[in-house]
């Protein structure tokens, strides 16, 4: 896009950074002398497949063996993440301990119920806790390392990890933290590479 640009000598280039696309033109002319508007070029940007990847696992459910496969397949790409130690910085854990983790999540369910009777009243309370545990230390999340559009540069994605307990199965949740600041980080980044380059 940027030699096609550079060769032809375009006149504008439109950069939309939401999109992540680009056009330029090189028959706008002026006032004096309009041109026809019709020779462009046109830049899309594509996704990679690991980018596509953490798009599609963003804030929705999954089970558990959804989970565990995707840390096996783009193990490459994650550096799973256990709670903070004591300077607030969260720890490394292994993947194969994460995988074995999230394949062996336990639900326990305690069930908790109060009874009072008193002459003039009676009160009656029940309640259910829901906890999951594994035998591994669970991640609280994962760092995912990936080239978000070709051309671009390496990115560093933090996937925040919850559990949904229920008594039968538990269902994962996976959301990208801060997902708006890093659309506008690489939004910046390709018009940064457009102006340098045109």
């Amino acid at each position: 896009f940027l030699n096609y640009s550079n060769m032809h000598k375009g006149e504008k280039c439109f950069i939309n950074a939401e999109n992540m696309t680009a056009k330029t033109f090189f028959n706008l002319g002026d006032n004096e002398n309009p041109g026809h508007g019709d020779h462009c070029a046109r830049l899309i940007m594509k996704r990679t497949a690991a980018f596509k990847e953490i798009m599609t696992l963003n804030d929705s459910n999954h089970s558990q063996k959804r989970v565990a496969e995707w840390l096996e397949d783009w193990r490459d790409h994650i550096q799973p993440k256990g709670p903070a130690d004591q300077s607030g910085a969260l720890t490394d854990i292994g993947i194969i301990q994460a995988i074995s983790a999230v394949r062996n999540i336990i639900i326990k369910a305690k069930h908790t119920s109060e009874h009072s009777d008193s002459d003039h009243a009676v009160a009656r309370t029940s309640m259910d806790r829901i906890e999951a545990e594994a035998e591994d230390q669970l991640p609280v999340g994962f760092e995912f390392t990936c080239i978000p559009y070709e051309g671009l540069g390496e990115h560093v994605f933090f996937l925040r990890m919850g559990i949904i307990t229920s008594r039968e199965n538990p269902t994962i949740t996976l959301r990208i933290i801060k997902l708006e600041k890093h659309e506008e980080d690489i939004a910046k980044e390709l018009k940064q590479k457009l102006d340098a380059g045109l």
